[in-house]
This record gives C-alpha cells, structure tokens and sequence, in this order.
C-alpha cells in the first residue's frame, strides 16, 4: 500500500495540488499546511508526503468517515484559496483494507454534505485490498465511487460524477491499479500532437531536461487501441545552446 502511494505521488507534476490522509481509529495528515490543505506537487513537497507515508504503520480500524472529512476540508480550502483551482478535476483516491467503523448511511451522508459544498465536483476512487468483493466493505466501497445517495434515502440536488471501485488482492495490483488512475479522466479520442512535459531534473544527472512524448496506436476502427507511447528526453542546456546560437537581428529575435 505503501508503494502504491508513492506510484501515484510520481505521477504528478508542479502544476497538480496533492494531500495525503491516513486513517484507523481517525485521520490525520502529515503535520501543518499538509494537513489543512492541498500542497503543490513540488519535488520538496512530494518528498515530504512520501517521508510522511513512509512512516505510517498499521494500527486500529478504518474510520472511512474521518478519512473523508479531512480530505474534503483539504480540498476545500485549496478551492477557497485558488480560484483557478475550479478549473482542475477534483478526485479523491481512497484505499482501504477494512471494514468501516461507522454506518453505510453516514460515510454517504458525510459525502454528500461535503461534496454539495464543492458543486458536487469531486470524483471518487476506491481500492479495496484483500478484502471480500461481496462484503460490506466492498459493497460501500462501490457506493462511495458512484455517489449512490438514493440507496441510502438522501435526495441530492445537484448531479454527482460517478467514479469507480476496484478490488484487489496483491500489492502489486494495488500498486498498478492507483498508479494508473489517470486513465480514468482521459478523453475517448486520439492525442495526435506531441506532449512536452514540465522540465524537471533528469536522475541521471543531466540538469534539467523536459520530455516529448507522442502515443502509438495499432489497428483499425473498433479494433484500434494504444500500443505505448514513444519519447524522447531533450536537455534545458541544448535548447538554450540552439536558441542562442542565432544572432539577433534588428527586428528579430529567438525564445524557447
């Protein structure tokens, strides 16, 4: 679970907000602003949730409601706070391997209250591990993906996006599946134009270096589908070098 935490704070880039909740008996957050709300996903940032989840050990029951709360409130005030922030998708990815400690109606009621607040904007994604896919738990985990409030008498007034609930039974799928959730948001058409990344500092020590990527689809019509993704790795330093090995002209000039 662990590693399946860390895969889906990789995937993120400095233009993402993130927030790391854990929960048993109640949640809590990593410890100032990180608790209160949504950080920016910098590296130092990042690098401080993934100390945080690194620390966590297993203790107590799965108090899903106090996990939700925090999560909302940390959404909350990142909404309150960044007026563009309307414009992102909202999710929350919510991985448990226990039962809830409160009753089915109240985890949704707590949804619904808090969601509402939001202009039911927020996604929900459950990952149930080692536990049973015809249980309570996996039946409420199911629930919170789909923002079923009529099952449990609450009349929404607003429409709610449904999400998705996924079962597990290895880390290494729990792992797979959290670290793919993006998937989820992606529009049904062909990216066809080449994606340039944030530039970010390159592991193997070339400085700061930026990615262009283009998707590669096999077949046809109905069968047609994507194969993998193809990228190259391009150095800030040989951008700038070809940018400024032009001589600026009177009425010209060269930028990246």
């Amino acid at each position: 679970a662990k590693q399946a935490a860390k895969t889906v704070l990789d995937t993120l880039n400095p233009k993402d907000n993130v927030g790391v909740v854990a929960f048993s008996d109640y949640a809590s957050g990593p410890g100032g602003c990180y608790s209160q709300s949504l950080a920016e996903a910098t590296e130092e940032n990042i690098a401080a949730l993934k100390e945080f989840v690194e620390r966590l050990a297993p203790e107590g029951f799965t108090n899903y409601q106090a996990a939700l709360q925090l999560a909302f409130k940390q959404i909350e005030a990142k909404s309150t706070a960044n007026q563009t922030a309307g414009n992102r998708y909202k999710v929350i990815l919510f991985l448990t391997d226990g039962e809830p400690t409160g009753s089915a109606s109240d985890i949704m009621q707590t949804i619904y209250d808090r969601n509402s607040r939001l202009g039911f904007s927020v996604v929900i994604l459950t990952y149930g591990m080692h536990i049973d896919s015809s249980g309570t738990a996996a039946n409420i985990l199911n629930d919170m993906a789909l923002q079923n409030y009529q099952s449990y008498g609450i009349q929404s007034s607003g429409s709610s996006p449904a999400g998705k609930s996924d079962i597990v039974s290895s880390d290494q799928d729990i792992r797979l599946q959290m670290g793919s959730y993006y998937a989820f948001f992606e529009p049904d058409i062909e990216v066809i134009e080449p994606v340039i990344t944030v530039p970010y500092y390159d592991a193997f020590g070339l400085g700061l270096v930026t990615t262009v990527a283009i998707p590669v689809y096999v077949g046809s019509g109905s069968e047609r589908r994507l194969a993998g993704v193809v990228g190259v790795d391009v150095t800030l330093a040989d951008l700038v070098e070809d940018v400024t090995y032009f001589r600026r002209g009177e009425l010209s000039y060269a930028f990246v």
